[in-house]
């Protein structure tokens, strides 16, 4: 009889775990897809699946598939899920489709112009090819409104000479036609000017609601801002500051805090500013050129920035280098953590573009067509402990860059002069403090969903596990604006145990597991 009530306790427990689902998570970026050639399937020739490879974040370890979707993804790549990691659309520049893989309602033949018609009519069903050259933003009044920017390429009219002479925005009614959606304006001209490469960064204005864009001006130390606000998107004086560079191809890097800006130009090195949220200013500018990129002719390039807001991290073709953000001297802090090891898949897995995941790990891209990714595991760890790991990631069909994303993850900026609307994250945890944990009952191991547990400017978070005499049987600090933590259990006794995270002595979140 002993033993029968028992099972029934743990089973009333896993019941009570199982609805404990947080409700306001945010994992819009739960979802990455990648690859080309859609029609082409297996290719006996070079061996090779074509087709698009999906990273699923919604489970842990992240998992990566092969899809046969009707789209082809070149540089110019991004989609964007629902609060739960529900695949909401996605889009290559050139069209929109939902989940269902219809392509949306005027949403279709976008970015048409020059680049299609004279320079290379591929690119209509290839895909727009800018690297970090789109994003999915929230409409910052409506739900299930959503702005798609993107930089546009077209000629300077000296003959085939590329130009970056717009930013351009489409808006996406996604309740429209059942929710199949809707493109309700498509093709506006949100920045007329004249930019040094197509990439852009977006940073969430430091009120919660709003965002950032920006974008570098050509030969120029200046950047373009805009600002999307509920008036639509406004732009703002441009702002100069730091080293002037030329037009040639580069990547911009965030710090997941929202508080540094970095710019890597392949025809100079670095700029990296501090970043103020609430005036879209660039402050304190450090430049580091880098000597042995000017006339190499290299043209794979990345940048990110870690977990925990320290370590930039910069792939140049062959190498890729490490930045402390907190040394004194920025540019004497460089590490070089990988050099490039010969690997073929099929063609040179060099490094190139990177993005960090919601997993807390550095996924980058190789950006010619391979079959594999690179990753760095530990981004938060200085040198060679950050566990960079070569063609690390291998995937199903080959891809030619990695999709680009913001920090949907960022709340509002406490104690600032512009956090006047109360919508930090850590508001929203308060309405559910209970933890996603899965699986439940757990054998092996247990993943602890944190996504919406915790308001990062506030503070580094750490996870505790309890067993019930409270006892800690576990203890570890929690990668900063990462959504999950998988944990071996497999020496756990069986039994019920409590996770808490804490910032400091207060309690975050709570939620029970049960080992089995």
């Amino acid at each position: 009889m002993s033993s029968y009530r028992n099972q029934l306790r743990v089973i009333a427990i896993c019941l009570i775990c199982l609805l404990a689902t947080c409700i306001y998570a945010q994992k819009e970026d739960y979802i990455w897809l990648q690859g080309y050639q859609s029609d082409a399937g297996y290719d006996s020739g070079w061996q090779h699946l074509f087709g698009i490879s999906q990273f699923n974040f919604n489970q842990s370890p992240m998992v990566v598939t092969y899809d046969s979707l009707g789209i082809n993804f070149s540089k110019t790549n991004t989609s964007y899920c629902n609060s739960d990691g529900n695949l909401l659309f996605y889009t290559n520049g050139i069209q929109v489709r939902n989940s269902l893989d219809e392509i949306i309602e005027n949403a279709d033949s976008l970015n048409w112009g020059w680049l299609i018609t004279n320079f290379d009519q591929s690119i209509s069903k290839g895909g727009y090819r800018t690297t970090q050259g789109i994003f999915v933003l929230p409409s910052p009044t409506t739900t299930n409104e959503y702005y798609i920017l993107n930089t546009l390429v077209d000629s300077n009219n000296s003959g085939f000479i590329l130009d970056i002479p717009q930013i351009r925005y489409h808006l996406l009614n996604m309740n429209a036609n059942t929710g199949h959606g809707q493109m309700i304006e498509r093709d506006k001209v949100a920045l007329n000017g004249s930019l040094s490469s197509w990439e852009m960064a977006a940073i969430k204005h430091g009120n919660g609601r709003d965002w950032w864009v920006l974008a570098r001006e050509v030969s120029s130390n200046c950047y373009y801002r805009l600002l999307l606000a509920p008036n639509g998107i406004n732009v703002l004086p441009k702002y100069c500051s730091g080293t002037s560079v030329p037009f040639e191809v580069g990547s911009f890097a965030v710090s997941p805090d929202g508080s540094k800006l970095a710019h890597f130009n392949i025809g100079y090195g670095i700029n990296i500013f501090d970043f103020d949220r609430c005036n879209g200013d660039l402050i304190n500018p450090v430049s580091i050129p880098i000597p042995f990129l000017i006339d190499s002719g290299w043209g794979a390039n990345g940048a990110a920035i870690s977990p925990n807001n320290r370590f930039l991290y910069i792939g140049i073709t062959k190498y890729v280098l490490q930045y402390d953000l907190q040394a004194a001297d920025i540019a004497a802090s460089v590490d070089t953590v990988a050099i490039y090891d010969g690997f073929q898949a099929p063609f040179g897995s060099f490094f190139h573009t990177m993005q960090l995941g919601p997993d807390g790990k550095i996924y980058e891209s190789c950006g010619g067509g391979e079959t594999v990714y690179h990753v760095i595991n530990q981004p938060d760890k200085k040198g060679d402990s950050c566990e960079f790991v070569q063609h690390g990631i291998q995937l199903p069909s080959p891809s030619l860059g990695v999709p680009n994303f913001p920090n949907y993850r960022l709340g509002a900026l406490p104690g600032s002069p512009c956090d006047t609307l109360g919508t930090s994250i850590s508001q929203l945890a308060t309405r559910n403090p209970q933890l996603t944990i899965f699986p439940n009952p757990a054998t092996e191991f247990v993943v602890i969903d944190y996504a919406t547990a915790a308001d990062w400017s506030k503070g580094e978070l750490h996870l505790f596990i309890y067993d019930t005499k409270g006892a800690v049987i576990h203890e570890q600090p929690l990668p900063m604006y990462s959504g999950f933590q998988k944990i071996t259990c497999t020496q756990w006794p069986s039994g019920v145990y409590q996770a808490t995270i804490k910032r400091r002595e207060t309690t975050i979140a709570t939620g029970r597991v049960v080992k089995q």
